[in-house]
């Protein structure tokens, strides 16, 4: 990892710890990505440390303001003043979204594979580290959701999920259509479906690889959370 700060809002001492306490957590989430989808990084990430207050300066205002931390070319972390359980699952959700731009070109998949893939391997290292608790209300959102035709379909989750007007749902709906990929044809398959969408139509190899078409997909999902 490539560590560089938001500005100057820590001391030299600061940074040092920081840095550390960064750098131990980062190293946590390449180990558990490279583990859960037997793929990794060749190259060094680059990451951003923030103060908090540097973070609300120039993300504030956004989608982003309330998030732990985002990958955009850069995994950027929102200030943490202790590296929680639920920071270090921010930390390997974002790695993953690093992989995954190593992987493949991110513009040639679409969005809910992206935030799919990161949100299950967020999970499968919650299970791991028995940080998975029942979240009844989600549940049943996601249930009733889904027996009344509400739930978002695949397509419409390919935006940003900082703009969905319940991101939960969306991220619950996306990672249930990768793991049921994932279960059809294991994680190395699913890896190389990846590599394989930089030069080939997402449609096809998904019709090809999985015969399956979205639609039927999100058919599935539904169906999954209605059980």
């Amino acid at each position: 990892f490539n560590f560089a700060y938001g500005e100057g809002g820590r001391d030299e001492f600061q940074k040092d710890k920081y840095e550390d306490q960064a750098a131990g957590a980062l190293e946590e989430a390449y180990e558990a990505v490279g583990e859960i989808l037997r793929a990794n990084r060749s190259k060094k990430t680059d990451v951003v440390l923030y103060t908090k207050k540097e973070y609300d300066f120039h993300f504030g205002g956004s989608q982003l303001g309330q998030a732990l931390g985002f990958y955009s070319g850069k995994i950027r972390i929102n200030g943490a003043e202790r590296f929680t359980p639920d920071v270090k699952a921010t930390l390997v959700h974002e790695y993953t979204h690093a992989v995954v731009d190593e992987l493949t070109d991110a513009r040639r998949i679409p969005v809910w594979v992206n935030e799919g893939l990161a949100t299950y391997v967020e999970n499968e290292w919650r299970l791991t580290h028995h940080l998975a608790e029942a979240d009844n209300r989600l549940k049943g959102a996601l249930k009733k959701g889904a027996a009344a035709g509400q739930l978002p379909s695949l397509t419409q989750l390919n935006v940003s999920f900082a703009s969905l007007s319940n991101p939960r749902v969306g991220y619950a709906t996306a990672e249930k259509a990768v793991r049921i990929l994932i279960g059809a044809r294991g994680v190395d398959n699913f890896v190389q479906f990846l590599r394989d969408c930089r030069t080939e139509s997402f449609e096809e190899l998904l019709q090809n690889r999985y015969t399956t078409k979205l639609a039927d997909l999100d058919y599935e999902v539904k169906s999954e959370f209605q059980r």
